[in-house]
């Protein structure tokens, strides 16, 4: 008998070393990536927003929104994480916590897919169709409408379906795990589990590789077969490429809670078979909006940042080098 216990104990203290080395390794790779990204999110915000010809371009314009929106994400869903991660458990242990915690997993990571849906698609807009916003009207109707609407709307729903009780059991927060457990009411409504999954999760980042890939097509098709009809390449090139990019490292660091959700739509197995998978999965996604701001950054003209950069550190050479020579005669 006390065998068998010592080797429960044991067996025990194994796999919290494990989930240790697991939390330590998530630590390091939360910090190593979240400073550079906040610094470059806050950077590109400011050029955006003091460069009137960035500022003022169409197509910028959600490129700010979604800056501001992974900044939010940057400054309170990565330092709960990391104080998860470092101390094993959420801290401070208050429900308004968890309900932060959870509002900017669900509301703000659920902007930024719906938001991409529609850049994906109003890039279609921009380069094939620019007539449609060669008005105040018509940007109006097809531009910033659309662009307050799919902001304004994950937002709503997540404060309703989170923030307002939806089922008549308290709400349990298991601080041992991150996101407290991860679990709101409106999970166990079918009805509207299902809808999330389906509208605000799966649809949209399905529409985001296929617009993505339709719009590559279509460049390929406009340059090549229509060439009495070429649209302008150096125009749009950065914004096409930006699209891509962003699109690309989307559906690379989503792909696997898409499969998962995918599954259970189709029943294969069910939601709470193994809650710890979901975690991971949704840690890997927050990938995601850490890498974004370097791949807008890159695609920003290089007068904005590259060629200001150099000029900076020539300049601090040649000043460390004056000084060197001046101490030097002295």
């Amino acid at each position: 008998m006390d065998l068998n216990i010592k080797n429960n104990s044991l067996s025990d203290l194994l796999i919290n070393k494990k989930i240790s080395h697991s939390r330590l390794i998530r630590l390091i790779l939360i910090l190593i990536i979240t400073i550079p990204s906040t610094v470059c999110s806050i950077f590109l915000i400011y050029q955006f927003l003091t460069k009137r010809n960035l500022r003022r371009a169409l197509h910028n314009h959600t490129i700010i929104v979604l800056l501001f929106l992974i900044l939010i994400i940057q400054l309170i869903d990565m330092p709960l994480y990391i104080n998860y991660f470092r101390l094993g458990f959420v801290w401070p242990q208050k429900p308004i916590i968890c309900f932060i915690w959870w509002y900017i997993n669900y509301a703000i990571y659920g902007t930024i897919v719906i938001f991409l849906a529609w850049t994906s698609f109003e890039r279609q807009l921009l380069i094939f169709h620019h007539q449609l916003f060669t008005t105040r009207q018509k940007q109006w109707l097809f531009h910033y409408f659309p662009m307050i609407f799919f902001t304004l709307y994950p937002i709503i729903f997540y404060f309703l379906v989170l923030l307002i009780p939806s089922c008549n059991d308290k709400y349990l927060f298991d601080y041992t795990e991150d996101i407290c457990h991860y679990y709101p009411c409106y999970y166990y409504s079918k009805i509207l589990n299902l809808y999330d999954i389906l509208i605000n999760g799966i649809i949209p980042c399905l529409l985001i590789g296929l617009f993505s890939i339709i719009l590559l097509l279509r460049i390929i098709w406009e340059k090549r077969v229509r060439l009495g009809r070429p649209i302008q390449w150096r125009k749009y090139r950065k914004m096409t490429i930006q699209l891509l990019l962003i699109s690309l490292i989307f559906v690379l660091f989503n792909f696997p809670l898409l499969i998962y959700y995918l599954m259970v739509i189709c029943g294969n197995f069910s939601f709470n078979i193994n809650p710890q998978v979901v975690r991971y999965f949704l840690f890997l996604e927050s990938f995601t909006v850490l890498f974004l701001p370097f791949v807008i950054l890159f695609s920003l003209p290089k007068q904005y940042w590259r060629k200001k950069w150099r000029k900076r550190i020539i300049n601090l050479r040649r000043r460390y080098r004056n000084q060197s020579f001046t101490h030097i005669s002295i």
